[in-house]
């Protein structure tokens, strides 16, 4: 997976790229045979927060001592929050199946139905974010789709794999650096 150095945009108080990973088509997928999972999905009220949602954002990310667990919600919040401004409608988030999490599950604004991990990293020691996503963590992911999609979508033909990496690094401890937010198209 590769990214691109982030590009400002106007509407938004965050550092945004978008990257297109290579062989990003629109793929296809069916599950057959597999059991469908008694997961419930949360709410996805957080997702229509109002746009100070980037400051708390901020604030909580810098805030010493953030749990790993804490700082990966509020980055799901964050990228929630970002597809919902960019016209993309939420259909679930934290689903749960017997082979993981799906983070988001979203129709983005061409109607295919995307399946979005999201990673948030305060630092490179152990990658970037978007290497925190792991062969191991892609065959689950697309396991849980395909219990999704069997639950939930069963008509649903086009879809896609989506990364959303969220950077927090702190240089000097500057805690005014706004979080780098990459969206990785078709990463998987």
């Amino acid at each position: 997976m590769t990214s691109s150095p982030a590009h400002s945009t106007a509407t938004s108080s965050i550092a945004l790229s978008s990257v297109t990973a290579p062989n990003a088509a629109t793929h296809s997928a069916t599950a057959p045979g597999i059991a469908v999972s008694n997961a419930t999905a949360p709410d996805t009220a957080a997702c229509n927060e109002p746009d100070d949602i980037s400051a708390r954002l901020a604030r909580t990310l810098n805030a010493s001592g953030l749990a790993s667990h804490a700082l990966g919600q509020v980055g799901e919040d964050f990228a929630c929050h970002e597809l919902t401004k960019r016209g993309w409608r939420i259909l679930d988030r934290n689903w749960r199946s017997r082979y993981g999490e799906l983070d988001i599950v979203a129709l983005d604004t061409d109607d295919v139905l995307v399946f979005v991990e999201v990673k948030t990293r305060r630092g490179h020691a152990h990658g970037t974010p978007q290497e925190a996503v792991t062969l191991h963590k892609q065959i689950a992911m697309r396991r849980t789709s395909c219990l999704w999609m069997r639950e939930r979508k069963p008509g649903m033909r086009r879809l896609r794999y989506d990364v959303v990496a969220i950077d927090v690094r702190l240089q000097d401890r500057d805690t005014s650096r706004l979080p780098v937010i990459t969206h990785v198209e078709g990463a998987l």
